[in-house]
């Protein structure tokens, strides 16, 4: 064949390996992007569950909070009772502290 045939044939073959070359390293790409992603959304539950998990402990946490200061009232409020009764020569009465 003529040599501008070949020449020509010898740069489609070329442009050819280099579309392929090409298109290998966009399927790599793809399939990177998708591990990614699914990488991503793994994450993005495992967030979802600790941010409930954190409120679900705050909450407990606020519960016992307010179990104490409901605790500590009552008791402040026991011993001034006993106080007064010290204070006022009364009989001195024994303070119960729920547990």
């Amino acid at each position: 064949p003529p040599l501008e045939i070949t020449t020509t044939m010898q740069e489609l073959q070329e442009t050819v390996g280099d579309m392929r070359q090409n298109l290998r390293s966009l399927q790599n790409t793809v399939e990177d992007t998708r591990k990614d992603w699914h990488h991503t959304q793994r994450l993005g539950h495992s967030s979802a569950s600790s941010l409930e998990n954190m409120s679900t402990d705050l909450q407990s946490l606020q519960s016992h909070m307010v179990r104490m200061r409901e605790f500590f009232i009552m008791h402040n409020r026991q011993t001034q009772e006993a106080n007064r009764r010290e204070r006022s020569g009364g009989e001195i009465g024994v303070v119960s502290v729920p547990v």
